[in-house]
């Protein structure tokens, strides 16, 4: 995670959650990158990045298990989703929601983004969306030069989650959810019935 400070503001930037273009703005702005992770939150104004959590998933999955530039032809794509949930479900215990560092302490970089999730130092005072960030860092009053966002994430979440490993990622996230109204079933683009959303959200608890 890269945490920024300019005056009285920082601004946190956890993995997987942002755009390098973001990353090279504020540094524009003035904000300084802060080495010390013991800094004081208390008497600030915090801005924190986020993203859907169904798509930072897969996103962290992609950055560490798969070759970038790979060919997503259809064969390939059909066994990265294979693979893409068997992580999952390797990553996050199905009891405690929890990376078990014996089975998968190869990957450090898996715990430290996971443990990024929490809000446990302080709420934040203003969220800044991946899917938002033209319209979320305007609304600071700090002003993008460009027109729009390019999502340069080439790989459809909605395309590699089922039930099982929604619900992982649901519970593990749910102060995301709920707290910056993410959906929790927008892992898919299929229209669920009430029923299973209800046996969704209930065997979730």
């Amino acid at each position: 995670m890269k945490i920024y400070k300019k005056n009285e503001f920082i601004w946190k930037f956890p993995d997987e959650t942002t755009q390098e273009f973001v990353i090279k703005f504020v540094e524009d702005l003035g904000f300084e990158l802060v080495l010390d992770e013991s800094i004081n939150f208390s008497d600030c104004v915090l801005i924190c990045s986020v993203r859907n959590p169904y798509d930072r998933v897969l996103s962290l999955f992609i950055s560490l298990e798969v070759v970038p530039r790979i060919a997503l032809t259809k064969e390939i794509k059909n066994t990265l989703v294979k693979y893409f949930r068997e992580w999952v479900n390797l990553c996050f215990d199905k009891k405690k929601l929890v990376v078990d560092l014996n089975d998968y302490g190869k990957n450090s970089k898996i715990v430290g983004c996971l443990k990024q999730s929490f809000f446990s130092d302080k709420k934040p005072d203003f969220f800044v969306k991946y899917e938002n960030i033209i319209g979320d860092t305007e609304s600071l009053g700090f002003i993008l030069d460009r027109e729009s966002f390019i999502n340069e994430f080439k790989y459809d979440y909605k395309e590699f989650y089922d039930l099982e490993t929604a619900k992982l990622v649901y519970e593990y996230f749910f102060d995301h959810f709920h707290l910056i109204g993410y959906d929790p079933f927008s892992f898919t683009e299929e229209n669920l019935i009430d029923e299973v959303k209800i046996k969704f959200i209930h065997d979730t608890f």
